[in-house]
């Protein structure tokens, strides 16, 4: 019996160290998914797509959730991305938005097909309109004969478990936690708090303002209006024209830290009617983040890193 527990927790100790389970890769004709049903096409990705923005016009972009598929094209690890008319695929992109990470501030090379968002580096995003971006979009649509090697995980992460040295390591650098929680002492107690309330705002103001956005409809007194009626989670952002950029603050958990990620969503109007919404995970926060030569940050609410913060 005791032999049997012992081999028993091996095992079990064994699959914890081997992480979480995938399936095995598999090819995927782009032709299968182009025309297909957006159900069908995310049936193909176990439930991975996220929808990024979508517009009056029945487009819509879908991103693969990161870390959830992998996807490689003739040896090159690809993000990709859906396009998508009236529910069905319309196209299959090989990316969509900045290619820039997030600890890069600058991008070595600027070109159109950086940021397909913005007709010009610094734009803001669908500034020319819906026609315009989903044009650039589709001169990134992957050949219709092209095959995709697809892997996507079979479950959730598993944590490996602690090794007894990890054990020791962590009471050697307990001296300097300590230190650290004393520097960072006044953000935790003061910091950390607003921010939490800030949150709060945000989760129960947030949702009454999204009420108000209709996807094809004018806002009541316009986007000035509707800013002034909900000033404490919406800002704009002016484009050209008539053209403005909406974000509206949902807040999000409350956290231990004061830059965690915000829940956002952005509303392109167009003199004064609603013309596509964007969730601030999709890329349109990125785009709007990033500057005429390359930088991200200068506009109200972006970082140096590409994160858009609607209370900054």
């Amino acid at each position: 019996m005791t032999l049997r527990l012992a081999m028993t927790g091996l095992a079990v100790m064994a699959a914890l160290a081997a992480g979480p389970a995938s399936a095995q890769p598999r090819p995927l004709l782009v032709s299968d998914l182009v025309g297909k049903s957006l159900k069908a096409a995310d049936s193909q990705f176990n439930g991975a797509l996220q929808v990024a923005w979508a517009g009056v016009d029945g487009t819509a972009l879908y991103l693969t959730t990161p870390g959830q598929c992998r996807f490689t094209h003739h040896g090159e690890t690809l993000p990709l991305a859906l396009l998508t008319r009236d529910g069905r695929v319309e196209a299959v992109l090989r990316r969509s938005g900045p290619s820039v990470a997030f600890n890069q501030k600058r991008r070595p090379h600027l070109s159109p097909s950086d940021d397909p968002l913005a007709a010009s580096p610094g734009a803001l995003p669908m500034d020319d309109g819906l026609a315009a971006t989903t044009g650039r979009l589709e001169a990134l649509a992957l050949p219709a004969n092209a095959v995709l090697e697809t892997q996507c995980s079979a479950g959730p992460p598993v944590a490996s478990p602690v090794k007894p040295s990890e054990g020791l390591q962590s009471v050697l650098e307990a001296p300097a936690k300590i230190a650290t929680a004393v520097w960072f002492a006044p953000v935790w107690l003061f910091g950390v708090p607003a921010e939490n309330r800030s949150r709060e705002i945000g989760r129960a103001q947030g949702p009454l303002a999204l009420a108000e956005v209709i996807l094809g409809q004018p806002l009541a007194g316009g986007a000035v209006g509707f800013r002034d009626r909900r000033r404490e989670v919406v800002r704009l952002h002016a484009g050209s024209g008539d053209y403005v950029i909406v974000s509206i603050d949902l807040g999000g958990p409350p956290g231990k830290g004061i830059s965690l990620p915000r829940e956002v969503v952005f509303v392109g109007v167009r003199g004064g009617v609603v013309e596509w919404f964007g969730d601030g995970k999709g890329g349109v926060g990125q785009s709007l983040c990033t500057g005429a030569d390359g930088r991200f940050g200068g506009r109200k609410g972006c970082s140096t890193t590409g994160y858009y913060n609607p209370r900054i």
